[in-house]
Formats: C-alpha cells, sequence, structure tokens
C-alpha cells in the first residue's frame, strides 16, 4: 500500500482540480471561432483565475504542513532539521511571521548569534508596529553577548509599542543594572511591579540595586516581597536578605533566613558557609563546625572551610584540630598566610615552639609586614631566652602597629 504525505495529498486535489479546469479550458477553446473578441478574453481571464485558485490553494496547504513539522521538531530540540522546514515556508511566504521568529529562536539555540539577529531583524522590519516578541528575543540576545545599549535600544522600543509591557521595563532595568545606572534601574524596576505587582523578578533585582545604594530597609523590603509571594527566587531572596542582616550584626536573623533558603536550596554550599560565620559571631561553635563540615563535603578542596574549621575548633579549645584544619587548609593553600599563621598560633598553645616558630618566619618570609608575626615570634625568642631577638621583633611588630605590643 502506498501511503501519501499530507503534502502529496495536496498535491494530488490540485492536479484533478486542474485536469478539471483544463479540460472546461479546451472545451472554451473548440468554441473560440462563434464568439466575440472581447467574451473571448473574458473567458480566458476567468479560467486562468480559476487556475491559480488551486495552486494558491496547494501552496497554502503546504506552508501550513511545513510550518507545523518545523514546530513540532522544535519542541523536540531539533532546531537544525526544523530550520530546513522553515526555510521552506519563507521561500513560500517571505513574510511568514512564525517562521521567521522560530528561525531566530533555533538560530539562537544553536548558537549561530548573527543568523538569530538576521531573522529576528527581518522580521522587526517587516512588521514593524506588532514585532514585540521579536523584539524582546533580539533584545535578551543582545544582553548576552553583552551589546547593552542595543538590548537598552530594543526594550525601549517594546515600551514604546505597549506602555503597559511590565517585561520591557524589567528587563531594560536589568540592562541599567549591568550599566552600573541604579536610579534607572529602580526606576524601571518600579514602573515594572506597578504595571504587574505579581512581578518577583522586579522586587528580586530592585532589592539588589537598594543594596548597592545602601538603602538596607528598602531592600529588606523588596527581599521580603519575593519570600512572601513563595517566588522561584525565594531562596536567592533570604541568601541576599541573610548577608544584609550579618552586615546589620543581626546574627540570630542571618541564621533564620540562611537556614529557610537551605530548606528551598539545601545544595548551595555559599549558604551553609555564611550561617557557619554567623554561628560563629553568636558564639555556637559546635553549629558553625557543623556547617563548615557540610561546605568541605560539597568541596573538599575548599582552603577557607578548613581554616573556618580550625577557628571554631580552636575557640572550643580543641588545639588539635585547630592545627589539623589549618595544615589541610595549608596542603591545599600553600600561600594562606592566615592559616599558617593561626597554626604556629595553636603550636605555641600546645607548647610546639620550634614548629611554632617555623610557622612565623614562614609568613613574615611571605609578608614582611605582618605585625602580629613578629611579636609572637619575639614572645618565643623571648621564652627561649634570646633576648636580643626578642626585642628586635617587639620591635619590629610595634612599628608595624601590632595591638598586641603593650
Amino acid at each position: 500500500m502506498v501511503c501519501l504525505s499530507t503534502i502529496d495529498m495536496s498535491l494530488v486535489k490540485w492536479i484533478i482540480c486542474f485536469l478539471t479546469i483544463q479540460r472546461l479550458y479546451d472545451d472554451l477553446l473548440k468554441g473560440m471561432d462563434m464568439m466575440k473578441t472581447k467574451r473571448q478574453l473574458r473567458h480566458c481571464f476567468i479560467l486562468g483565475a480559476l487556475l491559480l485558485i488551486p495552486l494558491a490553494l496547494y501552496a497554502s496547504d503546504t506552508i501550513e504542513d511545513q510550518l507545523q513539522l518545523g514546530l513540532e521538531l522544535m519542541r523536540q530540540e531539533n532546531f537544525a532539521e526544523a530550520l530546513t522546514y522553515f526555510d521552506q515556508v519563507i521561500q513560500l511566504d517571505s513574510d511568514n511571521y512564525t517562521a521567521l521568529l522560530q528561525m531566530g529562536i533555533a538560530h539562537d539555540y544553536l548558537q549561530e548569534y548573527d543568523e538569530a539577529i538576521y531573522a529576528y531583524s527581518t522580521l522587526i522590519d517587516i512588521f514593524p508596529g506588532g514585532c514585540i516578541p521579536a523584539l524582546h528575543c533580539r533584545a535578551m540576545l543582545y544582553k548576552r553577548l553583552e551589546y547593552y545599549d542595543l538590548a537598552i535600544a530594543d526594550y525601549t522600543s517594546m515600551i514604546e509599542l505597549n506602555p503597559e509591557n511590565s517585561e520591557g521595563f524589567s528587563g531594560r532595568g536589568l540592562l541599567y543594572s549591568r550599566q552600573g545606572e541604579s536610579a534607572l534601574a529602580i526606576d524601571d524596576y518600579t514602573r515594572s511591579i506597578e504595571i504587574d505587582p505579581g512581578n518577583s523578578t522586579a522586587y528580586y533585582n530592585r532589592g539588589k540595586e537598594f543594596y548597592r545604594l545602601e538603602l538596607f530597609d528598602n531592600a529588606i523590603a523588596d527581599w521580603t516581597q519575593v519570600v512572601d509571594r513563595n517566588a522561584p527566587l525565594s531562596a536567592s531572596a533570604l541568601y541576599n536578605r541573610g548577608c544584609l542582616y550579618d552586615e546589620m550584626h543581626n546574627y540570630e536573623q542571618a541564621i533564620s533566613d540562611y537556614s529557610q533558603a537551605i530548606e528551598l536550596d539545601p545544595l548551595n554550599s555559599s549558604t551553609y558557609n555564611n550561617r557557619s560565620v554567623s554561628y560563629f559571631h553568636i558564639g555556637d561553635y559546635e553549629n558553625a563546625i557543623a556547617d563548615q563540615t557540610q561546605v568541605i563535603e560539597f568541596n573538599p578542596q575548599n582552603a577557607n572551610a578548613y581554616f573556618d574549621r580550625g577557628l571554631s575548633y580552636a575557640e572550643l579549645e580543641d588545639y588539635e584540630q585547630a592545627i589539623s584544619n589549618y595544615s589541610r587548609a595549608i596542603e591545599i593553600n600553600s600561600q594562606h598566610l592566615t592559616a599558617i599563621f593561626n597554626r604556629g598560633v595553636q603550636y605555641n598553645n600546645t607548647r610546639n615552639f620550634d614548629l611554632a616558630l617555623a610557622d612565623f618566619t614562614r609568613v613574615i618570609e611571605f609578608s614582611p609586614s605582618f605585625a602580629d608575626a613578629y611579636y609572637y615570634r619575639a614572645v618565643i625568642y623571648d621564652n627561649s631566652g634570646d633576648t636580643e631577638k626578642a626585642n628586635e621583633n617587639y620591635e619590629r611588630a610595634a612599628e608595624l602597629g601590632s595591638s598586641l605590643v603593650e
């Protein structure tokens, strides 16, 4: 059995229709000698027009079929093959809105950016008064390519075509932000929110601009709006708000926000890290160690996490664990001066003076202006009875402004 596609069936219908009209046309020619010239021409014109009707219907069916095949391939993310169908549509109908837009999107996904821009631009030129989707797509592509001025121009065109377009204001606000224009960004985010009070992304981004301008209460208010709406950005809003509470030394509230953020996004190591710092500030060293351990599990090569855990163990006077963690940090980063210095302090506390002296000397070799390293080295020399070296190091510590020198 032969199975005909939709396009083949359309062609069969056109051929049948054409043959029928052709037969009528032949019958007319046989009787032409009995007609006057005007009537002959009129009949020829009518029949010619009739012949064009099935051809147009065939082309229309073909365009729709090709378009649907292309759209289905887009849904399957087979962008390269989809382009072949959209190209066939454009050959039959060069102004086809859907085909041009989808061609731009397909080229965009394939990272063929020049071709994508050409398709969007062609569509915008053909439909200057109704091309908001193409403007939006081109603006987002310009943004990714960091052509911020061009992207801003496209968002501005969207707004001019539709002054109530919330996405236009929100998108342009983000670009103003990237250009460091916080005041302009805030104005656009505010207008976006006025148009669409449920636009959580605009609240979130406006909060970041308020934070940049040190308008902390405003930033907290906007991030709270995001959290209260249980929006997709809630975890990030809680994290940002927690960071701000940390800066304000409101550690309990910071811990609360970080904990809620972890519930929403348990794989964000930065949130565990920041919560560990807040726990450390309130003297909850056990929970600080638990969070620092979690950070290390995420990334065993995180030298700072070992260093921070070493600080917590030191506060608990577990000097051996502190030394172990500082040593691991130094293994990962041999120039981690604060880890070397703090290990020297713990070696001194455990009366391993030679090891302590070696660490303080190593710090000074890396950083000759590290004042406290001179002080601790002076103490070790003093305790060992080397008064001359002790005095030299005390004097150098004092010159460099060490707060440990009395």
